[in-house]
C-alpha cells in the first residue's frame, strides 16, 4: 500500500495534461531570429515557445541573469492584421500573455520578438538585429512519456493486485470460518 502511494505521489508531481516535458537552453551566440530559428532546429527542437503561464515562469527562471534574446513569437510581414504566432508549426500565441507584451502591436517592420533584461517581449526587425537566443529542446518527450505511462500501468496492475487480495483475504477468511465450525 505505502509503494503504490509513494508511485503515485510521484506520478502526481507531473501529470501528463499540464507537465512539460522539455528544456530551455540560453544560447550565448549573437544571430539574427532567422540565423537563430535554424540553429535552434538543427540542435534542438525550435526557438523557445510558450504553451502557458507555467511555461512562461519555466523561461523567465532559465533566463534570470542572461540579457536580451530572440524568442520563437513572430509575425507575417507585411500583413494588414498582424497576427502573432509562434515558430512551432501548430502551436497558436496565446493572447493571455500579452502581460508580457510591450512594443509587439505598434504597426512597423517589427516582425520577430526577444525576451528583454526586464522579461518583456520586445519586437524588433528579423533580419538587421543580432542577439542571443533560447532554444527548447523536445526531442526526449517521448521517452519521459512512455515512462510516465510503464509508471501509471505498474501503479494499476499493484493497484488491482492489493484489491484483489483484499476480497480475497475477506473471502477465505469466511470460508475458513465456516469450515472450522463445520467441523
Amino acid at each position: 500500500m505505502k509503494w503504490s502511494l509513494f508511485l503515485l505521489s510521484l506520478m502526481g508531481q507531473c501529470f501528463l495534461s499540464t507537465c512539460r516535458l522539455y528544456e530551455y537552453h540560453y544560447i550565448s551566440e549573437s544571430k539574427t531570429w532567422s540565423e537563430a530559428q535554424s540553429y535552434c532546429r538543427e540542435k534542438y527542437t525550435d526557438l523557445a515557445t510558450v504553451y502557458d503561464m507555467t511555461d512562461m515562469k519555466r523561461l523567465l527562471d532559465s533566463t534570470e541573469n542572461q540579457g536580451e534574446a530572440w524568442i520563437g513569437l513572430c509575425n507575417n510581414p507585411g500583413k494588414e492584421n498582424r497576427k502573432w504566432h509562434w515558430s512551432l508549426p501548430g502551436v497558436e500565441y496565446n493572447e493571455s500573455e500579452a502581460k508580457y507584451l510591450e512594443s509587439l502591436n505598434n504597426g512597423d517592420d517589427k516582425n520577430c520578438v526577444y525576451m528583454d533584461e526586464s522579461k518583456t517581449y520586445m519586437a524588433k526587425e528579423c533580419t538587421k538585429e543580432l542577439n542571443e537566443f533560447i532554444c527548447y529542446d523536445g526531442e526526449n518527450m517521448w521517452l519521459l512519456f512512455f515512462y510516465y505511462i510503464i509508471i501509471l500501468i505498474v501503479v494499476s496492475l499493484f493497484s488491482i493486485s492489493l484489491i484483489f487480495y483484499i476480497v480475497l483475504s475477506k473471502n477465505l477468511t469466511g470460508l475458513i470460518t465456516a469450515f472450522i465450525f463445520a467441523i
